[in-house]
Formats: structure tokens, sequence, C-alpha cells
């Protein structure tokens, strides 16, 4: 959200997220940069949005598919409320391709990453939570088809981090 308005300060931005923690420390974050006008945030569960078909000309979604607990439903929400000719875009964490990457990948959110969270934020079990929502994400392609079932079309990839990180860019055409 910071990205957007500080690249489009004339934008509005709706911040959306079940958690009110989130919001919250999104809402603060905006506004130690200096945005207090132009973004407003809601309580809303990615399954069922409380915005009217076509509400938005982007729709976008940080780190956060993966903790939805109906993907193919959220994502058919996403694509009720975005425009026709709109985008969406959903970025996420993934596993690598290549085997010896996915293998490093994997030890690490397997050992490291929780042994790293107990001790700087002494939450082991929230690390826990993150390694393995990351390697139950569906494979890119497969994720892929779930956002063309849902109506999208022209659905890119993009891999960033030796593909520890995947943006899904894609379009509601009619």
């Amino acid at each position: 959200t910071l990205r957007i308005l500080n690249k489009s300060p004339q934008s509005h931005v709706l911040m959306a997220d079940l958690n009110e923690n989130m919001l919250k420390a999104g809402q603060e974050n905006l506004i130690n940069e200096g945005h207090f006008n132009n973004f407003s945030c809601i309580r809303a569960n990615a399954e069922l949005l409380p915005f009217p078909d076509q509400s938005f000309d982007k729709t976008i979604i940080s780190f956060g598919i993966r903790n939805v607990t109906n993907l193919s439903k959220s994502l058919s929400e996403l694509y009720r409320v975005t425009k026709d000719f709109g985008r969406c875009l959903i970025m996420e964490f993934s596993l690598p391709e290549h085997s010896l990457t996915k293998s490093l990948s994997i030890a690490y959110l397997d050992h490291l990453l929780p042994l790293m969270g107990k001790i700087i934020a002494n939450d082991k079990e929230s690390y826990e939570y993150l390694a393995q929502s990351i390697q139950q994400f569906p494979d890119p392609n497969v994720f892929k088809n779930m956002l063309q079932k849902c109506g999208f079309d022209q659905v890119t990839i993009h891999t960033f981090m030796l593909g520890n990180v995947r943006l899904f860019q894609c379009f509601k055409t009619i």
C-alpha cells in the first residue's frame, strides 16, 4: 500500500483484512509515512467481500492469499469486485522450481525459520505456521489455473528471490 501511495499520491487505497491488528499496523505505517487522507481501512473476510460487483480498478493482495480458508472462493470474490478490464495482482511466497534451491528453501522453512522465530520473536509456533503455509500453497501453475478458472485471463507469473516469491498479474476482460 505504501508503495502505491508513494508512486501515485492522488490514489485512494482501501485496505481490507480480517485481522484487526494487521489493519492497525498498516494504518500506523501509512500515517508514519505522511499519508493521512488517501486511504481507508475495513475489516473484511476475503471469502465474502462487502463490496458491490466491479468496485475496484485494481485488486491487490500481498502475502495473504495463502492464509484464506477457501482459496477458490476468495479468488472468485477478487474477480467479482474487480472492474471489467481491471487488473488483479497477487504476491505470495512460493517454493522455487529448481530442485537444489527448493531443497534449501524447505530446509530453511522447516528448521531455521522457526528457530529464528523462537529466538527473535519468542514465537516459534507462528513461524512454523508460516513455513507450513508456504509449503502447502499451490504450485505456481496450479494457482495460475485457479485464477483462470475464476475468469481472470492474461495471467502472468513473475518470479523474485530465486523463486521464493511470485507475483501473479491477471486481468478481468469480458
